[in-house]
């Protein structure tokens, strides 16, 4: 019964860690709409998987790495804010000819979306912050043994993945359905979106 409670308050903890808000989530909720469910699954996937870093990195040396993020905070919220202006540039000068997206399958960008999307959610610092949060707020730093934490991390791998199959299975469904021009709109908006993101996070860090 403990190793199940274990399980769903890692459930829990993946599913609102992992909920597509922010830049990094309008980003694969936008390759998914425009690109079809590989591309937005794969993007899901390189959050889902920089997530699982933070929770098993803050498990197994938290002292370390919140000493780490205080040290290289601002560093770390620049990079990923020049991630986030570059990628939001990209989407918003992409056009789509076609009346309907093409799936996207070719491995090598497949393996972009999920590095792009990986390495932004790495070096952002908030995420320490909310697992930190979360790992308090449920009484999960101080388990018994390794099995504990292996319940604990997988109900987070499930949790976390849950919003990338959600949305990956029906806004391509959406986007078949919009017309090339509403399409190429949906994606400026969302351009400028990540962009306004990334300006203002790097103002921040650097105020």
């Amino acid at each position: 019964m403990d190793f199940l409670f274990l399980l769903l308050k890692g459930l829990l903890i993946g599913l609102i860690i992992a909920f597509p808000c922010g830049p990094v989530g309008l980003i694969y909720i936008k390759r998914a709409t425009t690109d079809g469910f590989f591309a937005g699954f794969f993007s899901g996937l390189g959050i889902v998987f920089a997530d699982i870093f933070y929770a098993i990195a803050l498990i197994f040396g938290y002292l370390k790495i919140l000493t780490i993020f205080n040290d290289k905070k601002k560093i770390l919220i620049i990079i990923s804010s020049l991630f986030l202006i570059a990628l939001g540039y990209i989407i918003f000068q992409d056009k789509h000819k076609k009346l309907f997206p093409t799936e996207t399958k070719n491995p090598k960008t497949l393996l972009g979306f999920f590095l792009s999307s990986f390495f932004i959610t790495i070096a952002n610092p908030i995420v320490v912050v909310q697992f930190t949060f979360f790992f308090s707020l449920f009484k999960v730093f101080n388990l018994n043994d390794i099995k504990s934490y292996v319940f604990l991390i997988s109900g987070i791998i499930l949790g976390s993945l849950f919003w990338p199959i959600l949305t990956s299975l029906i806004l391509p469904k959406i986007g078949r359905r919009l017309p090339a021009s509403k399409l190429n709109n949906f994606q400026k908006i969302i351009g400028l979106l990540i962009i306004f993101s990334g300006c203002v996070f790097a103002l921040r860090a650097l105020i």
